[in-house]
């Protein structure tokens, strides 16, 4: 992140990257009042200790998740050299929600595509409240 949001906290969580905030930020704007969003909130029935990019929570209890891969597009391509060094520690993460938890993710081309990303989330919202 540049340097002048290095220290992005929301809810007392840090948020790591550009493309996660922008998702929040898109979060906060469309959420349904019924459905409460967590930054980084503790997975589930997780055998490890592990933590989600945003919890979406309906009656206090948690309902979905949302992952954002910031450095993968929809079709799997990493967006660098960089990026690619980065697979498999996403794919990592990814599994981590297997038989545990329902889980949305979020690819970098849905995130940059302010449409994308409305229609996504306003899908996702339904789902968590259906769960």
């Amino acid at each position: 992140m540049p340097t002048w949001q290095d220290d992005v906290r929301i809810k007392g969580y840090r948020i790591e990257t550009t493309v996660e905030l922008a998702v929040y930020r898109r979060i906060e704007r469309i959420c349904p009042r019924m459905v409460r969003v967590m930054v980084h909130p503790p997975v589930r029935e997780s055998a490890v200790q592990a933590r989600a990019d945003f919890g979406l929570y309906v009656r206090g209890k948690p309902t979905l998740y949302l992952e954002v891969v910031g450095t993968v597009t929809r079709d799997g391509r990493s967006v660098s050299e960089d990026a690619e060094a980065l697979r498999d520690a996403i794919e990592e993460r990814l599994l981590r929600y297997v038989g545990t938890a329902p889980v949305e993710v979020l690819h970098i081309d849905e995130v940059c595509d302010p449409a994308t990303l409305t229609t996504r989330l306003g899908q996702t919202f339904p789902r968590a409240q259906g769960l």
